[in-house]
């Protein structure tokens, strides 16, 4: 009887509480609530509602806000508390958190109530009206079309197609702009494209298609290619990432010619012979740059027949990732007369017949930058051209130097310089800086080599390694702190006579070097910042890949200087699973 007698007293202060509240009466009602309140051991929502109301005439809203909030933490699924902390937020200037009460209180209530959940919604959404900008308003609507489309040019293609389906208005204005549509590109496609989307984007362009990446088309890149060649007259460039059935899409790709196709290139998930290759090209004479990343010999001999004098770019990989033990023919000797413009060779994992007296790359007069990586063949010094600036080797595919004429020898304009896998790569450079001056270096990499610190100390200090150099790549070679203090030591002015040489006519060794990697070598925090702290204008990158002696604080302080650092502590386990900590 005792609980009902309290019950019916705190219905009781809340009935004279609210008819104090309506006769304007508030302080008399806020004490008649705060006396129902301090009866119940759970207050009801709508009498800590009441006391809120009171506390918000009196203008007290901290502690009508406090109510509120009391409200929602008993009463989560009812209304009342979302309602009039809303309303006290703001009136506090502070709209935003009352919008974030209202969406937090759409997520609680009970779906049993709809009345409830669509009050709070129309409120709601009223409240984020009020906080929009005044004049949102959609900018495509009110710019001139010429502006409009000027900005849509900088939109990726993937970026464009996802900007279709903002609106009807965006995606007409999107579709009849042909000029947004000269690349289809697909290389970010995550599932198979299906055919009617090529088709449209064909549409959408108007024939102005220029440059097609294809990718993920399954076995529809034979129709795909057809329909790009028959449609696109203007294409001037084609990738192939990958290839469901590239192999009698080829049919199609020698007719590229007709289209004066300058690019083409087929990524290593896209197989295709030797022979293949052999008939696009004797096929396309138009084509300026050809790229075959994945090329099976089956023992064939390639058969080269049309001059070609548009090619600058020409790279062929074979297809087992490392050369096969048995010869191809390749047959170089009858290509580089065709080729007599090519300035870029790419030759990669090959093993190549021997050819009477070697094989020479003379005929190449124009050859700027020559590639050749697990490439077994037989060549000498004397049958690189001179105009070669880029070298990239190693131990298997570099040239010998038994029978060179060093009078003949000329690399004068060599000034990037890689060598893998060797300790050849030091002598080649050793000897040709001492049979001429030519360009200083401007990137050296010597990697994987196990160089020792004396000879390595020596290779630094040729005269082909000099101040233009810009980048410096040693992994897994005899770098250590003492080398890294030689790299940031001082050599005498070269316009200072060194019998006057003083401290002050000094010059930095390499004051333009931006990249350095050094992985996999005995380096430790020291010398790290002995190099940053001496290159603090200059050094971009730092590579320190498995350097066991380094910590990853000296890593932090030099990310703390400014310098993007690449760092790699471990990448296998005994268990097989990979770990890769960067930090």
């Amino acid at each position: 009887m005792a609980i009902i007698s309290n019950k019916a007293e705190v219905e009781a202060l809340q009935e004279q509480g609210k008819t104090l509240y309506h006769s304007a009466r508030y302080p008399e009602a806020l004490d008649a609530f705060t006396k129902a309140v301090t009866r119940c051991v759970v207050p009801k929502a709508s009498l800590l509602d009441n006391r809120a109301a009171s506390y918000e005439k009196l203008g007290d809203l901290h502690n009508a806000l406090r109510d509120a909030q009391s409200t929602i933490r008993r009463h989560a699924k009812d209304v009342t508390g979302y309602l009039r902390a809303g309303r006290v937020l703001q009136k506090m200037g502070k709209p935003e958190k009352a919008l974030q009460i209202y969406q937090y209180g759409l997520g609680k209530i009970s779906v049993g109530c709809p009345d409830d959940y669509r009050l709070l919604s129309c409120i709601s959404k009223k409240l984020s009206r009020q906080l929009s900008p005044p004049k949102c308003q959609d900018p495509f609507a009110v710019l001139p079309l010429e502006l409009a489309e000027m900005i849509l040019q900088f939109l990726s293609f993937e970026q464009a197609i996802r900007c279709l389906r903002v609106s009807k208005a965006w995606s007409k204005l999107l579709a009849t702009s042909s000029s947004l549509w000269t690349c289809l590109d697909l290389s970010k496609a995550k599932r198979l494209v299906p055919m009617c989307f090529l088709v449209n984007t064909i549409k959408r362009s108007e024939g102005q298609l220029s440059h097609a990446i294809l990718h993920r088309l399954g076995a529809s890149d034979n129709r795909a290619i057809q329909l790009i060649i028959k449609s696109c007259k203007k294409l001037h460039t084609l990738e192939i990432l990958s290839s469901h059935s590239l192999g009698n899409s080829f049919a199609s790709l020698m007719s590229l010619n007709s289209l004066n196709v300058k690019n083409l290139i087929v990524a290593n998930a896209a197989e295709v012979t030797l022979d293949t290759v052999c008939v696009i090209l004797n096929t396309c004479k138009s084509l300026s740059k050809a790229e075959f990343e994945q090329v099976t010999s089956r023992n064939w001999s390639a058969d080269w027949k049309t001059h070609l004098p548009n090619l600058r770019q020409l790279k062929l990989v074979h297809g087992n990732g490392r050369s096969d033990a048995r010869p191809t023919g390749l047959n170089l000797p009858s290509l580089f007369p065709l080729v007599p413009n090519l300035e870029a060779l790419t030759l990669n994992n090959w093993t190549m017949k021997d050819h009477q007296g070697g094989l020479s790359f003379r005929a190449l007069t124009r050859l700027k930058s020559l590639n050749l990586r697990d490439c077994r063949t037989r060549y000498s010094y004397n049958d690189l051209p001179t105009s070669i600036e880029k070298l990239h080797l190693d131990d298997e595919s570099g040239p010998y130097l038994q029978g060179a004429d060093w009078a003949e020898m000329s690399l004068s304009l060599l000034t990037d310089l890689e060598w893998s896998k060797g300790l050849c790569g030091v002598e080649f450079l050793l000897t040709i800086s001492s049979l001429c001056q030519g360009r200083s270096l401007e990137r050296l990499a010597i990697n994987e080599s196990g160089l020792p610190e004396t000879e390595l100390l020596m290779l630094l200090s040729s005269r082909r390694v000099g101040r233009q150099l810009q980048e410096l790549c040693l992994s897994n070679s005899g770098f250590n702190d003492r080398t890294a203090k030689f790299v940031v030591g001082r050599v005498p002015s070269a316009s200072k006579c060194r019998m006057t040489t003083r401290a002050n006519d000094c010059e930095e060794r390499f004051p333009l070097l931006r990249r350095l990697n050094i992985s996999r070598t005995e380096v430790t925090g020291a010398g790290v910042k002995t190099v940053v702290e001496n290159l603090i204008g200059s050094l971009e990158y730092l590579i320190v890949r498995q350097c066991a002696f380094l910590s990853a604080d000296a890593i932090e302080w030099a990310k703390n200087q400014g310098v993007q650092v690449v760092f790699r502590s471990q990448e296998k386990v005994v268990s097989g699973r990979k770990i890769r900590l960067d930090y």
